[in-house]
């Protein structure tokens, strides 16, 4: 069954831009930091960003007793064990409501990984589209960090798609 299927790294970082759980993975990742984004203060988006970097880098796992292992950006051997809230990496205590970087990628993570499950699972199910559709017009998407947009435009311009397909039937 697929939604319980878990997303490897070669799943997601294919090269393959079609493939269904690299898709579905950039999505709900984008889709929770826009929420994350919203409900966060403006002195964290910069740190929520880097979050985006290393959890679509492959950079978090998650550990047992809902702890999370977050790796340093600044250091390829240094790895944070992020647990109830509080991460010892040196930006923890000065960062806003301790948001450092590394406590929001394991937010990010656990919050992503059951979302991606379920649109794999709803994109397996769906019909497939029709191919001679015409390219979805790229949405308004003020405020975004440039490094979202792109996935913002993916999940729009395939709700567009099937906006469309939709209206034929």
């Amino acid at each position: 069954m697929v939604a319980g299927k878990e997303f490897s790294w070669e799943d997601i970082s294919t090269p393959d831009f079609s493939n269904p759980a690299r898709v579905a993975w950039r999505q709900a990742v984008a889709e929770i930091a826009a929420r994350a984004k919203a409900a966060l203060p403006e002195t964290v988006h910069g740190r929520l960003e880097k979050a985006v970097a290393i959890v679509l880098t492959g950079e978090v796992e998650l550990l047992e007793g809902g702890q999370a292992r977050v790796a340093s950006q600044s250091n390829g051997t240094t790895q944070y064990v992020v647990c109830n809230g509080s991460c010892a990496c040196h930006d923890f205590p000065k960062s806003p409501e301790g948001w450092c970087k590394h406590r929001l990628s394991a937010a990010l993570y656990k919050r992503a990984s059951p979302l991606a499950r379920a649109k794999l699972e709803a994109a397996t199910t769906r019909q497939p589209e029709a191919p001679n559709q015409p390219a979805p017009a790229v949405p308004d998407t003020p405020g975004l960090p440039e490094g979202l947009k792109p996935f913002i435009v993916t999940l729009h311009g395939k709700r567009a798609l099937h906006q469309q397909h939709d209206t034929k039937e």
